[in-house]
């Protein structure tokens, strides 16, 4: 958790094309407890960040799709928010 702020913002957006958390999840035991569950569900792409809504995101796959993909907001080191972009028509150029 030495990577989490402690009052990180977790926040899912599925465009109103598929599902995605309804509200933000808040808190730093909150959002840690969280991170490893949702990405066990896909792999990681690979190192090399992508574009994803105007920013620098890692994507993830699943059966060679890109599902989703994150970016993260740090300071001082830390991370402070969280973001899942999972609207199939904002990945499709990934």
């Amino acid at each position: 958790m030495r990577l989490l702020d402690p009052d990180p913002i977790r926040v899912t957006d599925g465009g109103g094309e598929v599902l995605a958390g309804r509200e933000p999840v808040t808190g730093g035991r909150r959002v840690a407890e969280l991170l490893p569950r949702v990405g066990s569900r896909c792999r990681l792409q690979g190192p090399e960040p992508v574009e994803a809504g105007g920013e620098p995101a890692l994507p993830y796959r699943r059966e060679g799709a890109v599902r989703s993909a994150d970016t993260r907001r740090l300071r001082g080191g830390r991370i402070v928010a969280c973001w899942r972009q999972l609207a199939p028509s904002e990945l499709a150029h990934i």
